[in-house]
């Protein structure tokens, strides 16, 4: 069974979509707390806003905003955007942002003057005023905005004109008045507590350490005169983080400074910002090191990437501030091995040979793999999330419509280019793989060294070197989701795109963290995922499971519970779960009436929440997706 493989391989199987039981539209849903009561005022860059009722039609001026509206689940009301592209969406939310394709007006740059005031928005959330209102390009001003029936919300954090000094509360406040316009304070209050969980987090590790003089390098001109993101909010963040910007006295928050100015304020640490199709961060960097060579940092080479979504005022700045400490002192971070910056990004470069662990054992890789061979899909889709599309040479057997269950949609067109070497899903016998002449075989388990097919031995001999899945070689019941990190890093380390390794892991750790705040505080939901037949039921009942429903806020009853040895009819009858999650792609052989006979004395039959999902499995890459899923159905009155 198909179920058997995700259980044995080692994660979790990932939900594209709920679909509710018919039975279920007619269960009374609970009440959703009203707590703005219209007409409701917000402060925005000096000027009282009156919101008279839930705007419908909103344009979204830049992507650090347009993400916030996704992560409190406000897509619906998106009528227009620009600003998006300049870096990847976070992981949280790329499957709400797919679905503004075809409804919401995606405007390249920014709108002319007549496009945007009679475009019929009732809201306008603006991330950068005086870039927004620069008549020279042929843009409106605010007052045009507003005599043609738009609201104009404005960042606080960059006020036109403002003497005030811009904090991380500006970015807390944007989103309490998100909250309030929309009438979803509970998602909002949520969400920031999350970001000041992050900040207390950080604040515990580096309080009392010397600060690291720091800068975030941003952009260089063709005169060589270098770019900072200098005072205000991101003083703020750095200082969060334990260190110390040299900027800080800069007027402006994003300035240029004088390359003399620069030389005369060594730092220890640099950051510095990403583009997509720009100059790379990594050039930035030593553009840096070479011009200021006397610099600490020059000698040192310390240097950690980081992003506008991170940086600007918004949700992203829990991720900044913790990526920053973890530059400023990785060793007050030496005990947590999960998160996206566990090393700076510099750490940089992966000095060859290195040796890395690996189900226990140490192997060691002589030069950057060149010519790689995955056992299946999942190991191929992180190779491909970390930029390796160009050093994989096949994979072993790719399952009918894989790239669809398994692969992000980003990934996909390059995912379907990978040669399969085996046969109908089967394994490729010895000879395929060797005479491919791989030098590195990212094995799945060990059935893949089974039944005539090529050894570890094997590839050794030609100088292939073997890494095996976590998953693969771990007892089910004490697989962790820290593993799926773990894997992604060292695969960085191998393949010198640590930074990239890094920025993957935060991305996806970033998307658990905000839908684990959406329900926090909810109680707790008692819940068994099953397939099977009316002969036999089986429950998901590895660690893997438990540890995505407790993300969702629920408790997997069969926690524990062996696919070799599933529970009796009886158990089940009597394990009364709330929720029930049934494959549909059993829906012939474990029709509704079946599943109320057995359960028929549980709470979700009775209260009729039996959800059929859709099945689309495999590994790691879409957990966000899975846990966002599994949340919907064990607490739908929240996402609604």
């Amino acid at each position: 069974m198909i179920f058997t493989r995700v259980l044995r391989l080692a994660l979790f199987v990932v939900l594209l979509s709920l679909v509710a039981f018919p039975a279920i539209a007619q269960e009374a849903t609970p009440e959703v707390e009203q707590l703005t009561i219209y007409p409701v005022t917000i402060e925005s860059c000096g000027r009282t806003l009156t919101i008279t009722e839930t705007p419908t039609r909103v344009f979204v001026d830049y992507q650090t905003q347009l993400e916030l509206m996704l992560r409190l689940g406000l897509g619906e009301y998106i009528a227009g955007y620009t600003g998006v592209g300049e870096v990847p969406l976070m992981s949280d939310v790329t499957n709400a942002f797919s679905q503004l394709e075809g409804r919401a007006t995606y405007w390249e740059s920014f709108p002319a003057r007549e496009q945007a005031v009679t475009a019929g928005y009732d809201l306008a959330i603006f991330a950068f005023p005086a870039y927004v209102y620069d008549t020279s390009r042929g843009r409106a001003t605010r007052e045009e905005w507003e005599q043609n029936g738009t609201i104009v919300y404005e960042s606080n954090a960059d006020c036109i004109n403002s003497d005030v000094v811009r904090t991380i509360e500006d970015s807390y406040q944007q989103i309490r008045d998100i909250g309030r316009i929309f009438n979803v304070e509970n998602r909002a209050e949520a969400l920031i507590n999350e970001m000041q969980q992050t900040i207390d987090m950080v604040s515990s590790r580096v309080d009392g350490l010397p600060a690291p003089r720091t800068a975030i390098l941003d952009y260089i001109d063709e005169n060589g005169i270098p770019y900072f993101y200098a005072a205000g909010i991101y003083t703020d963040l750095i200082e969060l983080a334990g260190g110390e910007n040299v900027f800080a006295d800069q007027q402006q928050q994003y300035t240029e400074v004088n390359p003399e100015v620069v030389a005369a304020r060594p730092i220890d640490v640099l950051f510095v910002m990403q583009w997509e199709g720009t100059i790379s961060a990594e050039e930035k960097a030593e553009y840096y090191f070479a011009t200021f060579p006397s610099a600490p940092v020059s000698q040192s080479r310390r240097f950690e990437v980081l992003t506008n979504i991170e940086l600007n005022a918004g949700s992203g700045n829990a991720i900044a501030v913790e990526k920053m400490a973890r530059a400023l002192h990785p060793g007050a971070f030496a005990d947590l091995t999960h998160d996206a910056t566990a090393a700076p990004a510099s750490a940089a470069q992966t000095q060859y040979p290195v040796t890395v662990e690996n189900c226990g054992q140490e192997i060691t890789i002589a030069a950057r793999p060149q010519r790689a061979i995955m056992s299946w899909g999942g190991q191929a889709a992180y190779m491909l999330a970390l930029g390796l599309e160009e050093a994989i040479i096949g994979m072993y057997y790719r399952f009918p419509d894989e790239e669809n269950r398994l692969v992000p949609p980003d990934l996909r067109e390059a995912y379907l280019t990978i040669p399969v070497i085996g046969v109908d899903g089967v394994p490729p016998s010895r000879e395929v793989p060797i005479a491919l002449n791989p030098d590195f075989f990212y094995s799945d388990n060990a059935s893949d060294f089974a039944d005539g097919r090529a050894t570890v031995e094997d590839f050794a001999s030609i100088g292939a070197t073997v890494f095996s899945s976590a998953y693969g070689c771990v007892d089910p019941e004490l697989q962790t989701l820290d593993m799926m990190f773990d894997e992604i890093l060292t695969l960085g380390v191998i393949f010198d795109v640590q930074a990239q390794a890094q920025a993957l892991v935060a991305e996806i750790d970033a998307g658990l963290k905000t839908i684990e705040s959406q329900v926090a505080g909810r109680e707790t939901v008692n819940a068994v995922l099953i397939e099977g037949s009316s002969e036999i039921l089986y429950a998901a009942g590895n660690g893997l499971v438990q540890a995505v429903f407790t993300l969702a806020g629920g408790n997997n009853i069969f926690d524990g519970a062996s696919y070799d040895a599933p529970p009796s009819r009886e158990v089940f009858a009597t394990s009364n779960p709330d929720v029930i999650l049934l494959w549909d792609n059993n829906a012939e052989t474990l029709p509704t009436s079946f599943i109320n006979s057995v359960f028929i004395d549980s709470n979700a039959v009775n209260n009729q929440r039996i959800i059929p999902i859709r099945y689309i499995g495999g590994i790691g890459l879409r957990v966000v997706e899975l846990v966002d899923a599994l949340a919907r159905a064990f607490h739908p009155e929240v996402f609604e």
